[in-house]
């Protein structure tokens, strides 16, 4: 089916970036100060919306492209697998997560890091798909074919892009996220191949008592 939420990330991402770099450059550095994630504003100014919004901001060209060829490659196959309501929660829970840990780490950790770090991008929800498609290779390794298990490295090598292009959010950000996206995914996939094997015992048995 057409990968519809993919498609709407990926669109919401680009138009936000085209608009803050190229519509309205005069006021980029304003609309960055409001949707960027910082932990002096969230933690005493109340402003969590940032932990949406920074989600769908990125500094460069170099760190939405990283961001979005993983969306695109990874996200076509896990909302296809997973469904739209899970690939979503799979999605915005990963985000929601890695935003959480940088507000801990910057606010709370490293206190000096409170006014000073300001970070922005897709990255945290991204490394969440990516945790969620290694999960998929552990979960349904024996049941793969030989062609469908060289698509293996190709998950390696984008999750080096994305750590070489995508690291404003911080290591770890990028750690909470495919963290968290292993264990949803890890629990979506046993799940399936819970209810695979069920139907697969069940025709067995029907097949039998046929005999």
């Amino acid at each position: 089916s057409f990968p519809m939420v993919t498609v709407v990330l990926a669109v919401v991402n680009i138009v936000i970036f085209l608009c803050s770099d190229l519509l309205f450059y005069k006021q980029a550095e304003e609309m960055a100060l409001h949707m960027t994630l910082n932990a002096g504003y969230v933690l005493e100014k109340g402003e969590y919306y940032r932990m949406l919004t920074a989600m769908f901001y990125h500094y460069d060209i170099g760190h939405i492209m990283s961001n979005m060829l993983m969306l695109f490659v990874v996200g076509n196959l896990l909302e296809a697998l997973f469904g739209k309501i899970h690939f979503i929660i799979l999605y915005f829970v990963s985000g929601f997560v890695a935003h959480t840990t940088a507000i801990v780490y910057n606010g709370i950790i490293v206190e000096e890091n409170r006014w000073q770090v300001f970070g922005a991008g897709a990255s945290g929800a991204i490394f969440g798909l990516m945790g969620a498609y290694v999960a998929m290779y552990f979960v349904f390794w024996k049941k793969m074919s030989e062609a469908q298990k060289k698509y293996w490295p190709m998950g390696l090598v984008l999750m080096l892009i994305g750590l070489f292009f995508g690291d404003s959010m911080g290591l770890e950000v990028h750690c909470a996220g495919f963290l968290t996206g292993f264990l949803i995914g890890g629990m979506y996939c046993l799940r399936m191949r819970k209810i695979l094997e069920q139907r697969s015992h069940g025709e067995r048995n029907v097949y039998g008592g046929d005999q």
